[in-house]
């Protein structure tokens, strides 16, 4: 498996746990596996946020501007940026980086 996939791996089950664990607590299912749900959804966010953050810092295709405005968003506006990261940012970034 190539390395820049384990990014959207750790997005997607950030997003599914998350979105999963704060369902079953808005319709009050309170069990340990809801805590469960957002513990794993957390931990999940931040894996990508620093996996992003690493992506970004390795890369040889950017400016210093460009990884100073991705390493700021992905610190301040986590799934945002990680979602805008995933939909043309990773391309540019580490298109050459892992072959």
């Amino acid at each position: 498996m190539k390395a820049y996939n384990y990014f959207k791996i750790v997005f997607s089950i950030s997003l599914i746990f998350t979105l999963f664990g704060a369902y079953f607590k808005i319709i009050h299912i309170y069990s340990n596996w809801t805590a469960v749900l957002l513990v794993v959804g957390l931990l999940a966010t931040l894996g990508y946020i620093v996996l992003g953050i690493i992506e970004v810092q390795k890369s040889k295709r950017i400016s210093s501007a460009e990884k100073l405005m991705w390493t700021v968003g992905f610190i301040s506006f986590g799934f945002l940026t990680a979602f805008l990261y995933l939909l043309n940012g990773q391309k540019r970034v580490v298109s050459q980086q892992y072959k």
